[in-house]
């Protein structure tokens, strides 16, 4: 499978479950792998075969805006939902979110998600 990755993409939104969280505004690092055939934009050189990646960005900064979660898990479950609806070329694509900020005196924490496009019937 063939793939674009889409790596640091650097948010701030509100994301957590303790109030100090749900107040401001925290920095994620975002990195997404889209996952399609790119066999005609290879053999046309056409953007009409594949996924442009500047609309993807558009897309999740938009996503970002209008969305506060609670759990990583949430965030990056629907932002994949999000992409596979948005661009119907995407096979799968796999989220990967660090949120740097998370702990005083650990490194970060980070999550890794992968969605699929449901087959008709699933």
């Amino acid at each position: 499978m063939d793939s674009i990755t889409l790596s640091p993409i650097r948010i701030n939104t509100i994301i957590g479950v303790l109030p100090e969280e749900k107040a401001h505004p925290q920095p994620l690092v975002v990195t997404i792998t889209l996952f399609l055939d790119m066999s005609e934009a290879i053999d046309y050189d056409d953007v009409q075969f594949t996924v442009d990646y500047a609309a993807v960005l558009t897309k999740v900064e938009a996503f970002v805006s209008q969305h506060t979660f609670q759990l990583l898990e949430a965030f990056a479950g629907r932002l994949g939902d999000e992409l596979l609806t948005a661009f119907t070329k995407l096979q799968a694509v796999e989220i990967i979110v660090e949120k740097p900020q998370i702990f005083d005196s650990n490194p970060l924490v980070s999550l890794k998600l992968t969605r699929y496009r449901k087959i008709k019937g699933d």
